[in-house]
């Protein structure tokens, strides 16, 4: 029997020898394993890391053509303002100009219609004659003059007015207008 609990001996260290190796096995898989895993998040984590550079610099060249932009834009503004500033008083001149114009419009009308007014026998001081005058109203004009029941001016008046001959006279343009 001392073979045989030899042979058992035996038997039993090297399933024991076995049983480490494959215990060894198994941990050195699971190492394996992990550093495999542990490769692949670095090279994920570098890929990432590049990923986040590369849009980072571009993100930064974004920013600095908009700053080249605002500040071309900004010298725009600045050259648009000073050209501004410089016709301000341009603008001031033409618009008094204007209104001068507009004005001595108004008061060569105004005085056309007194004129019209007084030959027609119209007092321009009369309240609804200076009104018309004030407002450059040729028809209310007219309408005084077609009331004043002067017997010679209402058929004139009217036939001009409706005939469509052309008025020649003194007060030919009054009627084109009326």
């Amino acid at each position: 029997m001392d073979e045989a609990q030899k042979k058992i001996a035996e038997l039993e260290a090297k399933l024991m020898l076995a049983e480490q190796k494959s215990e060894n096995d198994e941990e050195l898989r699971k190492k394996d394993e992990a550093l495999e895993q542990a490769q692949a998040d670095k090279a994920q984590a570098e890929a990432d890391k590049a990923k986040a550079e590369a849009d980072l610099t571009a993100a930064q060249n974004t920013i600095a053509e908009r700053d080249a932009a605002i500040v071309i834009k900004d010298a725009r503004i600045a050259e648009l303002e000073s050209q501004v500033a410089a016709l301000e008083p341009f603008k001031a001149q033409a618009e008094a100009l204007e209104a001068e114009k507009a004005a001595a419009e108004l008061a060569a009308k105004q005085a056309e219609l007194t004129h019209f007014a007084e030959a027609q026998g119209l007092d321009p001081k009369a309240e609804a004659v200076a009104n018309a005058i004030q407002n450059v109203d040729y028809a209310a004009l007219i309408a005084e003059v077609n009331k004043n029941g002067k017997p010679g001016v209402k058929p004139v008046v009217a036939s001009y007015a409706m005939g469509g001959i052309a008025a020649k006279g003194e007060y030919d343009d009054l009627l084109k207008k009326a």
